[in-house]
């Protein structure tokens, strides 16, 4: 026990001499964002997924409410219904981006969870 606590320490000290061993770099704003601040409150993302009972599509990978006020609009600015809205196809091998299924949103976070105000869906990728 004594030797293992030793060599532990040995250990310890020569990865912090490392050079580099011990900086932290600081987080980037995406990998920043936890819980309920990873949610955006505008923005452009892919449409990951949609749940036309629930109410709800995802959009990088969290989760918005879609209420009967919520607007969708196509990519020519007509409205569509949720059930219309397009989801990301995942292309074998091929990393292409789906640009069917690109977004632009702005959304409102409530007592009850974050709620799409407006969706269009067929947006461009920001410049």
């Amino acid at each position: 026990m004594k030797k293992s606590r030793g060599w532990m320490a040995g250990f310890m000290l020569a990865a912090m001499l490392l050079p580099g061993a011990g900086l932290r770099a600081e987080p980037s704003e995406a990998t920043a964002r936890t819980g309920v601040d990873a949610h955006a409150s505008s923005g452009t993302g892919v449409v990951e997924a949609k749940d036309e009972k629930q109410g709800s599509v995802t959009i990088g990978g969290e989760l918005y409410s879609v209420v009967p006020a919520t607007r969708i609009l196509d990519k020519n600015g007509e409205a569509i219904p949720l059930k219309k809205v397009p989801v990301a196809r995942e292309f074998r091998d091929d990393p292409r981006l789906d640009t069917e299924a690109l977004a632009s949103f702005e959304a409102t976070e409530t007592a009850h969870g974050w709620v799409l105000e407006f969706l269009r869906v067929g947006a461009m990728l920001p410049q």
